[in-house]
This record gives C-alpha cells, structure tokens and sequence, in this order.
C-alpha cells in the first residue's frame, strides 16, 4: 500500500523557509519540493505553496502575505460580480503572474529528481471564480442568476485548458484542484446544475490537450456529489477524511477504472500520538481492502508537520503490504 504525503506549503518547512518567500521564488519553489521529494519520494510532486492563488494573480488579482507560516492569500476581489469576469482579458501564458516561476521551479525539479513525476497542480473555475468575487458573493449569484455564473466559469475553464496545453507542451501532467466546489459549501443540487458543466469541460477538453483524463481534487463531503464527478470522465479522485468513507468506497468500486487515493486528516501528521495515526490508517486500509488502483494519502500536510511523521506512516503501510504478500 503506497503513502501518498500532499506536499504545498510544507515544503518550504524544508528549507527553513516561509511559505511565502518559497511562493515568490522559482530557485525556493524548486529547491524546496525536491528536498522533500529526497525525504519522502512522494508522487506525484506537485508544484506549488499556495495552489489557488496562482491563476487568480494572473488574471491581476492581489496575493498578501498572511504573516508568519500561514499560506499566502488573495486580497480584496478583483471582480464585483461573475458578470465581470466575462469581461476580464485572458491572461498571457506563461508571462502572467507566477505561471512562468512554477514552470521554471518544475523543470529545475524534473532535472534535479528525473525519477519522480512532476505534475502542476491547477485551480478549478469556481475556485478562481471564488477567488475573484469572493465565495458568498458567487455563491448568491448562483442562487439568483445561475445562467451568468455557469457562463462565467465556461470562461473560466476555457482558460484553464490553454494553461493545459501549455503545461503539456512542456511535458508536465496536471491535477485539477477544485475544493472550494465541495459539500457543504456548495449543494449537491447547486454542484449539478451551475458548476459540472465546466468541470467536464475542463476535465474533457483539457484531458484532450493532455493525452489523459484530468485527475480531480476536491475535498469535503464529496459522497455527495460523487457520481456527478465520476461523469467528468476523470480517473483520479481522493476520498477525503471528511466524508463518509464507506459510502464513498462502495460507489468507488463500481469504477474499478478510476484511481482513488484515501486521506487521512493532516492533523494527525503535527502530533505525535502514535497510537492515533495507527488507527487512522489501519481504517484507511480496511477501506481499501479488496480494490487495486488505490493509494493512502496524508491530506494537504500543514507547514508544521513532522517529518518524522510521515516517514513513520510510509513505513507502517510498507509494513503492512509486506507482511500481506508474505502471507
């Protein structure tokens, strides 16, 4: 059973570094993840501290520093309502906003770590629409004007697949991350009717440019919204810590087809109760049981969490696959 740690901003935790510094910083950025790759072996890497704001800042939004080690976020909303987001320019790729940093922090991984598998992670259309008009703001207006925002974010996605192409034409593989969509910030109703039609675009056209379904990141209550996310066409999806597992396996197992990765809650790789994280995996590999094209993961892994940690959990399941093929 493979561990599959989910490192952003922790990354910068190997350099003795704030995630901040490391985000405005190709040489950080790159230097930071292979270090962790060297630690962890982790795949894929995915390149990147604060992962939804990259797209956002290209379209001119503001990236603050939070402060201390926290993850750096957007200030203000660029946009007033998803009506003005049709209006907004594409932006250039790759000269706008850090989308040229990332790349150039990808390559300096793909030649530093020719081994692991490079892949940049991508925001989904309601995260950047999150991102630019603020949550509840899209949110009211997919209540009261669901044709506009379900436009805006076609726009959105549209994009989204000329970032694909170009990542690929550099040769890099991409993941789709798109939690800001997930129950019970938004409903399974709303998630139907206003948001899917841009994931399967993006999943669809942009699997296209790729040469490969796109792999889908949402966290949340995602049982809830699972089949419509299996109607994407993707043949990646994650089992959050925070929906039920159980439930979300058993429909899982109807696409033998589609990777799943089960999270743990990241929580328990900052402490250090032992006992606590064994049975947290323990549980995660009994959801696991009887299906291949499944993997373990960590969870977005805070920027304190411990090293030690991680290693004792990839050891752990490494254990426990031994010992199964030894019986």
């Amino acid at each position: 059973m493979e561990l599959v740690p989910v490192v952003y901003e922790h990354a910068a935790k190997f350099l003795g570094e704030r995630p901040w510094n490391v985000s405005r910083s190709a040489d950080l950025l790159g230097r930071s993840h292979a270090a962790a790759y060297r630690s962890y072996g982790q795949s894929p890497v995915m390149v990147g501290i604060d992962i939804y704001n990259v797209e956002p800042e290209a379209y001119g939004a503001l990236v603050k520093d939070a402060g201390g080690n926290e993850v750096p976020s957007v200030e203000g909303r660029l946009c007033a309502s998803a009506a003005d987001i049709l209006q907004l320019p594409a932006y250039e790729i790759p000269a706008a906003g850090r989308i040229g940093l990332v790349l150039e922090a990808a390559r300096a991984i793909r030649n530093e770590c020719p081994s692991a598998d490079v892949r940049i992670p991508m925001s989904g259309p309601f995260s950047i629409a999150a991102s630019l008009v603020g949550f509840q703001q899209v949110l009211m207006e997919m209540l009261e004007d669901p044709e506009t925002v379900g436009e805006a974010l076609a726009r959105l996605a549209r994009d989204q697949v000329d970032l694909c192409r170009h990542y690929a034409s550099e040769g890099f593989r991409v993941m789709v991350v798109e939690s800001s969509a997930s129950p019970p910030l938004v409903s399974p109703v709303l998630f139907d009717s206003v948001l899917l039609p841009s994931l399967m675009l993006l999943v669809g056209e942009g699997g296209a440019a790729t040469g490969e379904p796109l792999p889908l990141i949402l966290g949340g209550d995602t049982v809830r919204i699972l089949p419509s996310l299996l109607r994407t066409g993707t043949r990646y999806l994650i089992c959050p810590a925070e929906t039920a597992g159980e439930r979300f396996m058993a429909i899982a197992g109807e696409h033998p087809d589609v990777a799943v990765r089960i999270n743990l809650n990241p929580a328990l790789f900052s402490s250090t109760n032992t006992s606590e994280l064994r049975a947290a995996l323990d549980a995660a590999i009994g959801l696991a049981e009887g299906r291949g094209n499944v993997s373990i993961g960590t969870g977005v892994l805070p920027y304190d969490a411990l090293e030690t940690r991680v290693l004792e959990a990839k050891r752990y399941l490494e254990s426990v696959s031994t010992d199964r093929e030894g019986g």
